[in-house]
């Protein structure tokens, strides 16, 4: 028969407390870090979805902790603009501008605060247009 002294028992049982009290404190902060990660993928869905292309990708490197692709991520973001200028780097802000624009019109409040806002330029739009250095760039029609 084994003979199991006080002593030990409370030592085991101390040390089943703290086991159970370390395990709590670590899985809260692990669930804090998967909750900032889920936050970055959601994040990447709803940028997306108004055209951005780059960002969603970075985000989405970090939502899965791949850290070396957000770093090629970042190295691909600046050889596209040292490589390309601002052209790029436009395109993908007329896409956006595209799609938020599809979003607005679709919405009765925000097309007649646009049409407000259309009334309030058209005749400063018009003075001002054949003195402008800047030609517009047609916007691409992004089909969602």
């Amino acid at each position: 028969m084994w003979m199991v002294s006080s002593t030990f028992l409370l030592g085991l049982a101390l040390v089943i407390v703290l086991g159970l009290v370390a395990g709590a404190y670590a899985f809260r902060k692990d669930t804090a870090k998967e909750n900032r990660r889920r936050g970055a993928a959601q994040l990447a869905g709803v940028l997306s979805r108004y055209g951005l292309v780059r960002i969603p990708e970075f985000l989405i490197c970090y939502s899965v902790g791949d850290y070396s692709g957000m770093g090629k991520c970042i190295l691909d973001w600046i050889k596209l603009f040292v490589e390309g200028g601002e052209s790029e780097i436009i395109k993908e802000f007329d896409e956006v501008y595209s799609r938020v624009l599809e979003v607005k019109l679709t919405n009765p409040e925000a097309r007649a605060y646009l049409q407000s806002r259309l009334n309030q330029t058209m005749p400063a739009a018009k003075s001002t247009a054949a003195s402008s250095p800047i030609t517009p760039t047609p916007t691409p029609v992004v089909v969602a």
